[in-house]
């Protein structure tokens, strides 16, 4: 098979699932619909929303957890994308920017592959982070890319990885140029995210930005 006809597979197969994935996460859409606007009125508090949620969830995720699959999936893509040319690299990224909620889900495929980083052996994990990173492209708010990078950049640093450099590769399959997410370029943010304030925020706090 081909490397455009295997991306191509991954697609269909990825738009399928996320159908399904999007309606069984309906009711938790519905939840945040009518709890949220609740917050700090009659008593009901940030503490009881997010305890409703995660009961919620854990509900949802015993009816069937789709995530897995997903995970799988954008494991896929992310392997072959930093096999591709510029040109289909470029495709890859319209085509998640073209569905709803993508980016964003490969966005938390990122932040899941930090909290597996766990030996000097991880680093394939990492790189496969970085190029998730790259695909979503920063569409979104980028504040959330920036602590997606810090989580990944102190827990190589945590387990003795060395991210500089591989930081510095992943840039080469990064836009230069500025993004929906108000970053002016998703390259160089890669080549000097040790130089970012977030960075050192996070060593400071011991603990992720985003919990697995």
């Amino acid at each position: 098979m081909s490397m455009d006809a295997e991306i191509a597979r991954i697609f269909e197969t990825l738009y399928e699932l996320l159908d399904r994935y999007e309606m069984s996460r309906a009711p938790l859409q519905q939840y945040f619909a009518d709890n949220l606007v609740r917050i700090n009125r009659a008593g009901y508090t940030w503490e009881e929303f997010e305890r409703g949620r995660r009961e919620l969830e854990a509900d949802l995720k015993k009816e069937g957890d789709l995530q897995p699959e997903l995970f799988r999936l954008f494991e896929q893509l992310c392997t072959q994308y930093v096999l591709c040319d510029s040109a289909e690299r470029a495709a890859i990224r319209a085509r998640v920017a073209d569905r709803k909620n993508l980016g964003c889900l490969i966005r938390s495929y990122a932040d899941h592959l930090a909290a597996q980083i766990q030996h000097v052996q991880d680093t394939p994990k990492l790189r496969l982070a970085l190029a998730a990173v790259s695909i979503e492209n920063c569409s979104s708010d980028y504040r959330d890319t920036l602590t997606t990078l810090a989580d990944l950049y102190v827990r190589a640093e945590e387990v003795g990885i060395e991210p500089r450099r591989l930081f510095e590769s992943g840039s080469e399959f990064a836009t230069d140029s500025h993004t929906a997410g108000a970053c002016e370029s998703l390259a160089r943010m890669l080549r000097d995210f040790g130089t970012y304030a977030v960075v050192t925020e996070r060593r400071r706090m011991g603990r992720p930005y985003h919990q697995a």
